[in-house]
């Protein structure tokens, strides 16, 4: 049996669910929108910037090879590298709070927040998911 590739729709519901909801920088009342309803956020999201890129290499790898999984949050680490946050203490300020990426090294977009390790593994775990195993 063909599996039938998730559509770009389908994925960014399910990622409106699954990271969007736990996100700091979601717009605030977002959380009593659904998961068909697009966030302001999202055209300066660096996980929605880049969504067609990630199905597309999700769509690629081999399962018998390597974790599709694995793959993604690969991505998502070199997605985060070039938004600007290296690595967890990269996107945290002296005080906890996050910080934009524009303020250091690696720049960003004024608007575009920072993404963080736990987004990597819940945005790969999510696309794998809908993309089967």
């Amino acid at each position: 049996m063909r599996h039938v590739s998730p559509t770009l729709d389908m994925l960014k519901r399910a990622l409106r669910v699954k990271v969007c909801a736990s996100c700091p920088h979601r717009p605030a009342g977002s959380e009593r929108l659904g998961c068909d309803t697009p966030r302001s956020c999202e055209a300066h999201c660096p996980i929605f910037l880049h969504l067609p890129q990630i199905k597309a290499i999700g769509e690629q790898v081999d399962t018998m090879i390597a974790s599709r999984e694995r793959v993604l949050r690969g991505v998502m680490e070199r997605i985060r590298e070039i938004h600007g946050c290296g690595d967890q203490h990269d996107c945290v300020g002296t005080e906890g709070e996050p910080r934009h990426p524009s303020n250091g090294p690696g720049g960003g977009l004024p608007d575009e927040p920072p993404l963080f390790p736990t987004q990597d593994t819940k945005v790969a775990r999510a696309v794998d998911r809908l993309m089967g195993h």
